[in-house]
């Protein structure tokens, strides 16, 4: 169980459940202040699939501004 002290967030609790034999997660459930509750359940890992660094880099279409909050 997480508490996220943020009040701009929405969610404000979050449980985990890790599968102890490949230490990876297999469900979170997220609470709302309200006390609503959203879970997701992770199945069918593939791991090591060849993806390289250059998969993940994002390229904005033209016209379109990023910021970058991560400097």
């Amino acid at each position: 169980y997480v508490a996220i002290s943020d009040p701009s967030l929405e969610y404000n609790q979050a449980t985990i459940w890790i599968d102890a034999r490949n230490e990876l997660p297999q469900k979170v459930k997220l609470k709302t202040r309200a006390q609503t509750e959203q879970s997701y359940k992770f199945e069918n890992f593939k791991l090591n699939v060849g993806l390289s660094d250059k998969d993940f880099i994002f390229v904005a279409p033209e016209g379109i501004t990023v910021y970058d909050e991560t400097e």
